[in-house]
């Protein structure tokens, strides 16, 4: 239902609200004072700028507003420039163009092009139904009522039924039952199998049979060693020989560096005085290596030197190199008075050569290999004797575990077979849930797919049931408005399956152009009432008598009036002045 419709910067209407009442509703006024407008700003603010006639530029600055009720909720619609919203109950439900115009379709159920049918006859188009071709008239009503949705539906489930069935039986034909394992003869559970204890006997059983194949010999006693000292004694007894020898050699070398020296003392100094002079002679060498220095008048020429040179005026120019060095000659003297000390180390020496005993390293050779063969022999005889004290004890063993071989090598088949069953058990256990699991979402997929194949039937009997009584009441509610409208001389509407029309068995595109124009309002009336009436209560007719003489016009009106029995609101806009419950007058 409409209540409210403000108009600003929309042509000849400015700032003007026109709040509307249920009943008739005559909009009247000379050509060009906005009539027709105001079913184009309604049609605006519903479905936006689709229902304008002109161009989006030439209403750059209208403002709209529109309020209406559906389904007992209370909506506003705001249009203006670039802003757009949609409330319900005070409350936004939409913003923007797009949102608004979706947000409204999903309200009514329906788009303009079914509105413009079933809601609103606008002016020059009154014959838009009969215009449409029977296919398209189908195709309009089927949507309006939802039959292009149950098509849909029985598509959906016709599809989702058939793919759901294809999958079952694929997953059906790739399901295999797991065949549960044969359990072994004489079975017993692998943990309960002990072949830790089984493995322990048969490497003790393995053991024995090396301890028993490898007996030793009894060993044999050396002979007595010729030697009576222990290899330790006539090692201490050479460490000692050789400690006097190196002491003695030490002695020698002291000796060696305090022989006397042959020189006496007179011989020393003599020797002495060589040094000097060739220590003098050298620097006297160096004073001439400085140069002389020549007279240019007499050539007479002198060492540079002078002076210098007259101290050692004694030596010739020659000195013998001296036979010692100045060490030597030191080290010389230092010898003079050491023949004391000689003797003392001579006594020394003959002491210690009389105290040195013979050499025994042959001794000690011959008694290390006694004692390791002596040593040899007292380990082997103490093992020989621990073989032989344990011997009767491991062959009473070694014959107790005797066939434990063929024991171990049973329990390893058991075993293996024990554990080969268990994890085909296991598998077979897993392989079964899964069986079991996928068995039951086949089950499930195949009710689903019958479910939706039995949705398919229901929803095509129930399309089958609308039709049926759809065009019986179309027909019906039609050929009343047809009969009020033309007073009784045209009474009977009949739109067939394909939605072919005929008005009084003659078909509609046939009449004269006042019979087309009230069989098409009667219908359009009819598709209203049947279709959108519930949902949205309201019918425009704009201009929709203007082909028809004033007899016809006021039974049209009146029909119209009668019409708001069962529709809320009739909005007429004519020319003529006839009777309504509310009345807009335009002026220009």
């Amino acid at each position: 239902m409409l209540r409210r419709l403000y108009l600003n910067n929309c042509f000849t209407h400015q700032d003007r609200t026109f709040n509307f009442e249920n009943g008739l509703t005559g909009i009247i006024g000379p050509n060009e004072s906005g009539k027709s407008l105001i079913v184009e700003m309604i049609r605006f603010a519903l479905f936006g700028s689709k229902a304008l006639r002109g161009k989006a530029d030439d209403y750059k600055k209208l403002h709209v507003e529109l309020d209406f009720t559906v389904g007992g909720d209370e909506f506003t619609v705001l249009r203006k420039s670039n802003k757009t919203t949609l409330q319900r109950n005070s409350v936004e439900l939409a913003s923007g163009t797009k949102p608004v115009d979706e947000a409204i379709r999903r309200t009514l159920g329906y788009d303009l092009h079914v509105f413009d049918v079933a809601n609103a006859c606008n002016q020059g188009n009154i014959e838009a139904l009969s215009e449409m071709t029977p296919a398209n008239r189908k195709a309009m009503v089927d949507k309006t009522i939802g039959l292009t949705v149950l098509d849909e539906l029985i598509r959906h489930c016709g599809t989702e039924g058939n793919t759901l069935r294809r999958e079952a039986d694929a997953m059906a034909r790739s399901l295999i039952e797991p065949v549960e394992p044969e359990e072994p003869e004489n079975y017993r559970p692998s943990d309960q199998i002990d072949l830790t204890k089984a493995n322990a006997d048969l490497a003790e059983f393995n053991q024995l049979v090396g301890f028993l194949s490898q007996a030793p010999l009894a060993p044999v006693a050396p002979e007595a060693c010729p030697i009576t000292e222990t290899a330790a004694e006539l090692r201490v007894l050479e460490d000692n020989r050789l400690t006097m020898l190196r002491s003695i050699r030490a002695l020698e070398g002291q000796r060696a560096a305090l022989k006397p020296e042959e020189l006496d003392e007179i011989q020393l100094d003599i020797r002495g005085s060589e040094i000097d002079d060739w220590d003098a002679f050298q620097q006297k060498k160096k004073l001439l290596a400085q140069g002389h220095l020549c007279c240019p008048e007499c050539g007479h020429d002198w060492p540079v030197a002078g002076e210098a040179l007259e101290q050692f005026a004694h030596l010739g120019d020659c000195v013998p190199e001296p036979m010692f060095t100045r060490q030597e000659l030191v080290q010389h003297r230092d010898r003079l008075g050491n023949t004391d000390k000689i003797v003392g180390i001579n006594q020394a020496i003959a002491e210690l050569q009389d105290t040195v005993t013979a050499d025994r390293s042959a001794d000690i050779l011959i008694r290390q290999t006694y004692e390791v063969t002596a040593s040899t022999y007292e380990t082997s005889r103490k093992a020989f004797e621990i073989y032989n004290a344990d011997l009767p004890a491991k062959q009473t063993r070694h014959e107790k575990l005797s066939g434990i071989e063929q024991q171990v090598a049973a329990l390893q088949i058991e075993m293996q077979a024990a554990r080969q069953f268990e994890t085909q058990r296991k598998q077979y256990i897993t392989l079964r849930e899964q069986y079991e699991k996928l068995s039951l979402e086949i089950c499930a997929i195949t009710l689903r797919s019958d479910d939706y194949l039995k949705a398919r039937e229901i929803i095509q009997a129930l399309k089958v049931s609308v039709k049926t009584h759809l065009l019986p009441s179309l027909n019906k509610v039609a050929s009343l408005l047809l009969s009020q409208m033309t007073g009784g001389e045209r009474y009977l509407v009949e739109v067939d399956e394909d939605f072919e029309i005929t008005i009084d068995n003659q078909r509609i595109g046939t009449l004269s152009g006042s019979g087309k124009a009230v069989a098409n309002l009667a219908i359009r009336i009819a598709l209203g009432q049947i279709l959108t009436n519930r949902v949205f209560s309201v019918f425009m007719a704009d201009e929709v008598d203007a082909a028809m003489d004033d007899e016809r016009a006021a039974y049209t009106a009146q029909a119209l009036r009668n019409l708001t029995r069962q529709v809320g609101q009739v909005i007429l806009v004519t020319h003529k002045r006839p009777e309504t419950d509310q009345e807009f007058e335009l002026k220009k």
